[in-house]
């Protein structure tokens, strides 16, 4: 239940994916977008959604590294989104190098009800961006969960890919980078 055009409607929330598309350089005939960071290119596909219960959807959004059209990345992104329009949930999943890798599924932080401290003060409130720090906190973990697959051998075999096919060595932080402006576009697209 995908659609280019418009909004996609599914309960109270719906996803933009023309608006997501325009973000990753827009959509081609194969419902692929292409856009490049730090000198790497990727490629997206068009968002799957899929209702739960109570209102509640999944997205789900595959994105690849090509590298002389070898794909050397892969991370399938998925977003747990409430009926209210808000993201609940994140993780990602995928391959690196032939190496699976997960990150654990980060949930949306909770503001705490701060009680009144006092008779007439009430107790000071930082504010909490939910969505970036769900974002920062998914970019370490996806950091950490590259690394972590990319360790000993698997590592070596990447240098020696990398200078065959021309892709810099150690690139976790770019990987990392170009799913983070993928899921910062349906962060920004999903709503009620």
């Amino acid at each position: 239940m995908t659609c280019l055009l418009g909004a996609l409607p599914l309960a109270a929330v719906e996803l933009d994916t023309a608006a997501v598309g325009r973000d990753l350089n827009g959509w081609n005939d194969q419902k692929l977008a292409w856009f490049g960071t730090d000198g790497l290119t990727f490629r997206a596909g068009t968002p799957e959604i899929r209702p739960l219960e109570n209102g509640v959807v999944e997205v789900l959004m595959k994105v690849e590294e090509l590298v002389r059209g070898v794909t050397v990345y892969t991370a399938d992104l998925r977003l747990v989104v409430s009926a209210d329009g808000l993201v609940r949930a994140v993780g990602v999943s995928g391959k690196v190098d032939g190496v699976d890798f997960k990150t654990a599924e980060l949930s949306r932080p909770e503001v705490a009800v701060v009680a009144a401290q006092g008779d007439d003060k009430p107790a000071d409130v930082t504010p909490v961006n939910a969505e970036a720090e769900m974002q920062a906190e998914l970019s370490q973990a996806l950091d950490s969960a590259i690394e972590g697959a990319r360790t000993g051998k698997t590592q070596a075999r990447r240098d020696v890919v990398s200078r065959f096919f021309g892709a810099k060595a150690g690139e976790s932080a770019s990987l990392s980078k170009a799913t983070g402006i993928v899921v910062k576009s349906l962060f920004r697209r999903v709503g009620p």
